[in-house]
């Protein structure tokens, strides 16, 4: 019966490892995107030369693609 209990162990071992290793890469992906979120936010303050409480959905177009073309090096266009 003892080999038993280590197998049911070992799977469940193996269940949580799984499970903390998909949580490992979904922050992986908050941490990106927030990233992101916050490199967008500090290169429009940077182009717009507004203080905080700037919205970006507020820019006029010249001025989003300029944030664009600031971060392409460093985040997929797809992803901007």
């Amino acid at each position: 019966m003892r080999p038993e209990n280590e197998t049911q162990k070992q799977t469940a071992l193996i269940r949580w490892q799984r499970h903390f290793l998909a949580e490992v890469e979904l922050l992986k992906k908050q941490v990106y995107n927030l990233q992101m979120e916050y490199d967008i936010l500090e290169k429009a303050a940077q182009i717009v030369k507004k203080g905080q409480g700037m919205n970006p959905g507020e820019l006029a177009n010249a001025e989003k693609a300029k944030v664009i073309d600031a971060l392409r090096e460093v985040f997929p266009l797809k992803e901007l």
